[in-house]
């Protein structure tokens, strides 16, 4: 049977690691350089289902991968008839 300690540290430990992903992806979106707050982003995610860092959701990663989008794609017309604004 495995020790709850070690498996509290682990996950401690992998949600450190997680949290350092996402700063890295939030630093690079502060920059403008979305291609790698993307990346980052992405890194961060496939981390976060490898390694449980003791959460199912990441408000703020989602807030980054939303400005990448807002931010990195510019449209010049509006939306399409029906689609949300």
């Amino acid at each position: 049977m495995s020790d709850p300690t070690s498996n509290r540290d682990l996950v401690e430990k992998h949600f450190g690691v997680f949290q350092q992903l996402v700063a890295h992806a939030d630093w690079y979106l502060a920059a403008r350089r979305y291609q790698e707050a993307a990346v980052c982003a992405e890194i961060a995610a496939n981390y976060a289902m490898c390694r449980h860092p003791g959460l199912f959701v990441s408000p703020r990663l989602e807030r980054i991968l939303l400005d990448i989008g807002n931010q990195a794609i510019q449209t010049n017309h509006p939306p399409a008839q029906g689609a949300p604004a």
